[in-house]
C-alpha cells in the first residue's frame, strides 16, 4: 500500500503540474489545485507509511517469536485502532464525494465557473480514488485481525 501511494502521489503531482502550466484554462487550473493537494497528502502517508513499517514489523517479529502474548495484545490493538481510522477517513470521503457533486451540479450552469466545476471534478476524482484505497486497506486490516485473534498463546494458529 505504501509504493502505491507513493506512485499515486506521484502521478497525480506530474497531472496536477501540467494541467496547472499547461492547460491555462481556469478549469484545467480548478482540477489542479485540489488534485496537488491530494498528491502531497498521498505522497506523505505513501512516505511516513513505508518509514514506520520496518520498526513494525521488527518488532511483530521479535514478540512472535519471544512474547506470543505481547504480540497478540500489541498487534491486535494496533489494528483495531488503524481498523477505526480507516473507517473514519472512509466516512470523510463520503462526504467529500457528496460536497464535490453538489459543489459541481450548483456550478454546472453558472457563467464563468469553470475553475470551480474543475476543482468540484477533481475533488470528486480524489476522493473516490481515496475511498477505494482505504477500503483495501480496511480489509486487509480485518483479515489480519481475524488472524491475530486466532493467534494462541502458544503461537499455534488455531
Amino acid at each position: 500500500a505504501q509504493l502505491f501511494l507513493i506512485i499515486l502521489g506521484s502521478i497525480s503531482l506530474i497531472t496536477a503540474i501540467i494541467f496547472y502550466f499547461w492547460f491555462k484554462t481556469a478549469g484545467h487550473r480548478g482540477f489542479a489545485v485540489p488534485l496537488f493537494v491530494s498528491a502531497l497528502l498521498f505522497c506523505t502517508a505513501g512516505f511516513g507509511n513505508f518509514t514506520s513499517t520496518r520498526p513494525l514489523s521488527i518488532r511483530a517479529a521479535y514478540n512472535f517469536d519471544m512474547h506470543p502474548e505481547l504480540f497478540r495484545a500489541k498487534e491486535l490493538a494496533r489494528i483495531t485502532e488503524l481498523q477505526k481510522r480507516l473507517t473514519v477517513l472512509t466516512d470523510v470521503n463520503a462526504v467529500i464525494i457528496a460536497l464535490s457533486l453538489l459543489l459541481f451540479f450548483y456550478f454546472r450552469k453558472k457563467r464563468d465557473s469553470d475553475y470551480y466545476k474543475g476543482a468540484a471534478a477533481s475533488l470528486f476524482l480524489m476522493a473516490v480514488i481515496s475511498t477505494a484505497i482505504y477500503f483495501i486497506m480496511l480489509q486487509s486490516a480485518r483479515s489480519y485481525g481475524e488472524k491475530i485473534e486466532r493467534f494462541s498463546h502458544y503461537g499455534v494458529r488455531n
